[in-house]
């Protein structure tokens, strides 16, 4: 059965930078309005999969910024 991992193209410090998303957790902090916090990897085998496309495709899109952040689906072959 085929997987799929999420592959993100992100901005850090102004240069252009390939990750994972690895997970999603609850932000702890009281002073920012975000709910949810990414965490990302850069080691490929560390990168959650999922086993339905659609599921990845929302989950890449929930995080995606057009100017800071893309994602693309990859297919992992068993």
């Amino acid at each position: 059965m085929d997987t799929y991992i999420i592959e993100l193209q992100t901005k850090v410090n102004g240069k252009i930078q390939k990750g994972y998303h690895q997970k999603i957790s609850e932000s702890k902090r009281k002073d920012t309005m975000n709910v949810y916090v990414e965490h990302i990897t850069t080691d490929k085998k560390e990168a959650k999969r999922f086993f339905d496309k659609e599921e990845a495709i929302k989950i890449g899109n929930l995080f995606s910024i057009p100017s800071i952040q893309t994602a693309k689906i990859l297919t992992v072959k068993k």
